[in-house]
């Protein structure tokens, strides 16, 4: 998950922290809707299996990633899962 926080870090706004990271292999549709094939990233073993599954599989892969208030606050609700 390292990696994903390395590459994405000079992003993200002072203040702000990563809340959740998720994976999908189709693109988000414009509508805000979340894809059928998310999947919620939450350790290296993670993020390796889906990396593994999109290299093997599909390309591109779509990484998103969820930020939160330094209060605490998230900008968005958590999955379902």
């Amino acid at each position: 998950m390292e990696v994903i926080y390395i590459a994405i870090k000079s992003r993200i706004p002072v203040g702000r922290t990563i809340r959740t990271i998720y994976g999908a292999i189709m693109k988000p549709p414009p509508s805000g809707v979340t894809s059928a094939d998310i999947v919620w990233l939450t350790n290296d073993d993670d993020l390796e299996a889906f990396l593994e599954v999109a290299r093997t599989e599909y390309k591109p892969l779509c990484i998103q990633v969820q930020l939160v208030r330094g209060d605490g606050t998230a900008q968005t609700p958590p999955p379902d899962n």
